[in-house]
């Protein structure tokens, strides 16, 4: 008799341990993922050369070398875009890692 209450009160927690966990995951749904920004290629490949040009040339080197370097290299990298949207990427990619 005893061991027959045992097992009823154990399924009874199974039970009730199952309808909590469903009426919890119905009333607490997580809060969707933030959309991920889509980045542009020739963004990201311009800030990464913006910074490695940065780094490897000397203090008195003048920007307009700077930006010419890395405007020469994404125009051959992307020889698809135009050379106008290469001109504004790279001066977003400039802001970006200068401040």
């Amino acid at each position: 008799m005893i061991q027959m209450i045992r097992r009823s009160a154990l399924r009874m927690r199974q039970w009730l341990a199952r309808r909590l966990h469903r009426l919890a995951a119905w009333i607490w749904t997580p809060p969707p993922a933030p959309p991920r920004p889509v980045r542009n290629p020739i963004l990201a490949r311009s800030a990464v050369l913006v910074d490695a040009l940065e780094r490897r040339t000397p203090p008195g080197a003048s920007g307009e070398y700077k930006r010419h370097v890395v405007y020469a290299k994404l125009l051959t990298e992307f020889p698809a875009a135009r050379p106008r949207d290469i001109a504004l990427l790279l001066e977003t990619a400039v802001q970006e890692v200068l401040n």
